[in-house]
């Protein structure tokens, strides 16, 4: 049976009043339609690509509008977005009420949201989200997955994308350029994936430390005065890899991806760089090497695979994956929603510190 509606309810929640300013708002809840459920917010993650960019004031869509119809950014249409915004995609909470019409959820179950930081979530579960597909909105965490494991289901779905753009095949050579989240997460999936060998780059001591506790077969450190691209030749026979996974968020990152590669290699983009790519040298080995750089973009799947996989089949994966897939030295700091701006603080000055933050709710 649902519980009494409780209007009464305050709701606490982060938003970005302008560039690195946070402030924590207060605003009441609403009466649940027939269709709805009302969910308290356990734990959020904050998202150190995508949601650090308009954090920082560098996202695109903050200079130039998205035009669906023709996919194409504009600067004449004058919809771009502005402050404030409320940000944030990894949110996981306990259902508290659900409507009169609702016999699919029930209360205390714990489910996952593509939702902002915010102590309390309504969502109409006949509505679509468009990086999960065909679904309701709210995804049932898996029995006995501890709570705080699920906010790790959005950029767990950023990596399983990367390898269904990349399409790994047995004995092949993977590259990992970045060991944040995502790039830890897509290491294990291409060794689930039938790797030969998954090396990685990254200069932070910790994460190289923490990618070989995962399984990296090689860790190299970009700023050494080592060539990494001929490191890898000499590993593979003159080959080069086969795939580079760039989840690094950097320029510098996609540059040296498009290097390590062999003939006719992939690239997969994971992540969302920001600005323009003045380290990039496209007349080099993109040009004579015909490497193929692909785009990962996660509200699309690989449309080679279109016959079978979807994303609502992907978002069902990501679930199953959960419980599977090594998290537990992720989450390397915890802040309560009182202190959001001391959290985003945190991952825009000291990126080396931190991997998963999250913010905790009473």
């Amino acid at each position: 049976m649902p519980k009494a509606n409780m209007p009464d309810r305050v709701v606490r929640k982060v938003v970005f009043s302008g560039p690195r300013t946070i402030d924590v708002v207060s605003e009441p809840s609403r009466r649940l339609t027939p269709r709805e459920v009302r969910i308290a917010t356990v734990v959020s993650g904050i998202s150190r690509g995508t949601e650090m960019n308009f954090y920082r004031g560098d996202a695109a869509f903050l200079e130039k509008s998205y035009d669906a119809d023709l996919c194409l950014f504009r600067q004449d249409s004058g919809a771009v977005m502005s402050y404030p915004i409320e940000f944030g995609y990894e949110n996981v909470g306990r259902i508290v009420e659900v409507g009169a019409d609702i016999s699919e959820f029930s209360i205390d179950q714990f489910v996952v949201t593509y939702q902002s930081h915010r102590s309390e979530v309504i969502l109409d579960i006949d509505s679509r989200d468009a990086l999960i597909g065909d679904r309701a909105p709210v995804l049932p965490l898996p029995q006995g997955v501890p709570s705080e494991r699920g906010v790790f289901v959005p950029l767990l779905g950023v990596a399983f994308n990367a390898m269904l753009d990349a399409q790994v095949l047995l004995a092949e050579t993977v590259v990992i350029f970045g060991c944040g989240v995502v790039g830890l997460m897509a290491l294990q999936l291409a060794k689930q994936a039938g790797a030969a060998a998954v090396l990685v780059v990254e200069p932070v001591p910790k994460r190289q430390d923490l990618a070989r506790k995962l399984g990296a077969d090689a860790v190299f450190d970009p700023t050494t005065e080592i060539d990494v691209a001929l490191a890898i030749r000499e590993r593979t026979d003159g080959r080069g890899a086969d795939i580079a996974i760039e989840a690094s968020g950097n320029h510098k990152g996609l540059a040296q991806a498009i290097r390590v590669v062999g003939y006719n290699g992939r690239v997969v983009a994971a992540s969302w760089l920001p600005g323009a790519g003045g380290d990039l040298r496209l007349g080099e080995e993109f040009h004579l090497n015909r490497v193929r750089l692909i785009s990962s973009q996660s509200a699309g799947v690989n449309p080679l695979l279109a016959d079978r996989w979807d994303k609502a089949r992907r978002t069902k994966s990501l679930l199953e994956l959960l419980p599977q897939v090594n998290l537990d030295d992720l989450i390397t700091h915890r802040f309560p929603l009182e202190q959001a701006a001391e959290a985003y603080r945190m991952v825009d000055n000291n990126p080396e510190e931190v991997l998963q933050v999250v913010l905790t709710y009473d």
